[in-house]
């Protein structure tokens, strides 16, 4: 198995490459008038590894309501 390993991880690196040769590049734009624009209907879960981060590091999760930390996003804090 172990002279075997190396063979096997070639294998699927060239299949990797193969597969992503769809070329997403070359697809035609969709016209911008049938776009769907995206609407908050509900709140979504928390990514599952920062649930896991809190879960060991509660004290790094902890918030403190009554800070008034806002950032407004401006010409000046916005790098783009």
């Amino acid at each position: 198995m172990a002279r075997r390993f190396p063979s096997i991880c070639l294998a699927m690196f060239v299949g990797a490459l193969s597969v992503g040769s769809a070329d997403a590049r070359n697809r035609p734009l969709p016209d911008s008038n049938s776009l769907t624009p995206i609407v908050e209907a509900s709140p979504t879960l928390a990514p599952f590894q920062h649930v896991r981060f809190c879960l060991r590091y509660p004290s790094d999760c902890k918030s403190n309501p009554t800070e008034n930390e806002r950032i407004d996003l401006d010409a000046q804090t916005t790098n783009c």
